[in-house]
């Protein structure tokens, strides 16, 4: 019983266990002299409560082990349930981002900097960048090496038409570039094939200087 308890970590109850064994045996002992049989099953009695004792520690040691595991399996469940929902939201939210980018937008020459002298601010300048993004998406795909170049047309080559235009005629940039839009969205609609890689290319030979590095 002393091992078993010792196994088990009940270091306070060993303790109790020998002093209670040590007093039984010795008023067992007190009592062999008269009668032996009935100080063994006092003995006997005695090791048998204890164990019972035991197997009720053992058993409530057993349930708190057990009831920990549940909480921790609950906690864990708790954890991954909120992961999958913030995994749900982020992807209803690029869900959003995408149906409104393939939905019909609303612009105003205005909007692409139409009579603002050097063809408008910095905030035009990325509106008409997103109109071309918009295009792109609307348009079938591009080659590989256009799709590689894209990013790098559309930093350089609203500033080149820009550089093209005289001086005189740069507030008008806006009005231009929504004509050129809708010019190539039409022969899109109508079944040209390759509208957008075509003029991206014809663009590049005429507006914009070779990039200093292709590889």
């Amino acid at each position: 019983m002393s091992d078993q308890l010792r196994r088990i970590g009940h270091d306070r109850l060993l303790v109790a266990v020998d002093a209670a064994t040590h007093a039984e045996r010795r008023r067992a002992r007190g009592r062999e002299q008269t009668n032996p049989a009935i100080a063994m099953a006092l003995i006997q009695n005695q090791e048998l409560n204890l164990t019972r004792v035991l197997d009720g520690r053992s058993l409530m040691t057993r349930i708190d082990e057990e009831a920990k595991r549940r909480r921790l399996s609950l906690a864990e469940l708790r954890k991954q349930q909120e992961k999958l929902d913030q995994q749900q939201v982020a992807l209803q939210q690029a869900s959003t981002v995408v149906e409104c980018f393939n939905a019909l937008k609303s612009f105003d020459a205005g909007d692409f900097g139409q009579g603002h002298r050097q063809g408008g601010t910095r905030e035009h300048k990325r509106t008409r960048q997103h109109v071309l993004d918009r295009l792109r998406a609307k348009s079938p795909p591009l080659p590989a090496d256009l799709a590689n170049d894209w990013e790098w047309f559309k930093k350089n080559w609203d500033d080149a038409r820009l550089r093209c235009m005289r001086a005189s005629r740069r507030d008008s940039w806006g009005s231009q570039f929504r004509d050129m839009v809708m010019d190539l969205m039409a022969r899109t609609r109508s079944g040209e094939p390759d509208v957008l890689a075509k003029w991206i290319v014809q663009e590049c030979r005429q507006r914009l200087a070779m990039p200093a590095l292709r590889i």
